[in-house]
């Protein structure tokens, strides 16, 4: 119950950016930091786990449905970091310290980090109970999204219905989670337990640089923890991209 209430506020924050060329595109100018399935600096190898992951090579995920299709496809449990490591790459990104959401960093080092695919954000965090969530949000306009979110790691086979079942079954009020921070909320009109409400997005960011330190402080004490398994997921697998909200979406609490 507390978790599904985290859960919403991020998917909006969700507002997604760049929903991969939607409504915000990632900055041209921005730098893109590489990676690669064997070995990048120091001689540093991929997490044998996360390489099995990234070798589905399974294609873009571009709606809520294809992120459950991925999750069932990838190997159990299926955890954050290995979802993660799935996607293709160029990766583009936006991360956030601010904790006024439903599901807050963890500190300095453990940002909130949407990822941005065409049409879809995916929101996850590196530590704490906020990274036991996958937030999902699928752009329907320039400035709404369709909210879903599924617990982690997944250790079975997941229905098609399961992202949003899981809001509209914990509803407070009349509204689901997710409508406790994002405005207008309303049901889909053919998705079953699908809620559409406004997006949202941080007005602080975290630039790629500074993910990058964190991975390569993972990497310079050999940390096989599940917190750096995510920062590897996220550079070790090819090329990332600082992202970009759309200027039309509002920010988290205006």
């Amino acid at each position: 119950m507390e978790l599904t209430l985290r859960a919403c506020c991020l998917a909006a924050i969700l507002t997604l950016a760049a929903c991969a060329q939607s409504p915000g595109e990632p900055d041209a100018g921005a730098p893109a930091t590489d990676g690669g399935h064997a070995a990048r600096d120091g001689g540093h190898a991929a997490p044998e786990d996360l390489l099995h992951c990234a070798a589905m090579d399974a294609g873009v995920v571009t709606s809520i449905a294809q992120v459950v299709e991925r999750l069932n496809a990838l190997p159990h449990p299926a955890s954050g970091p290995c979802f993660v490591a799935s996607l293709p790459r160029p990766l583009s990104l936006v991360a956030t310290l601010e904790t006024n959401s439903a599901q807050p960093p963890q500190g300095p080092h453990d940002p909130r980090v949407f990822l941005m695919a065409p049409g879809l954000v995916i929101a996850v965090v590196s530590s704490g109970t906020s990274a036991r969530l996958l937030e999902l949000g699928e752009w329907m306009t320039a400035t709404t999204t369709l909210k879903g979110e599924l617990g982690l790691p997944v250790t079975r086979s997941l229905d098609s219905a399961e992202p949003f079942a899981h809001l509209d079954a914990n509803k407070t009020r009349g509204v689901t989670s997710c409508g406790l921070c994002h405005a207008s909320e309303a049901a889909h009109p053919s998705v079953p337990h699908g809620y559409v409400s406004a997006a949202l997005r941080p007005k602080t960011e975290v630039k790629l640089e500074a993910l990058a330190a964190e991975h390569e402080a993972c990497v310079t004490r050999s940390d096989a923890s599940a917190r750096c398994d995510l920062f590897h997921a996220l550079f070790d697998f090819g090329a990332l991209e600082q992202g970009a909200f759309a200027d039309d979406v509002a920010y988290f609490g205006q």
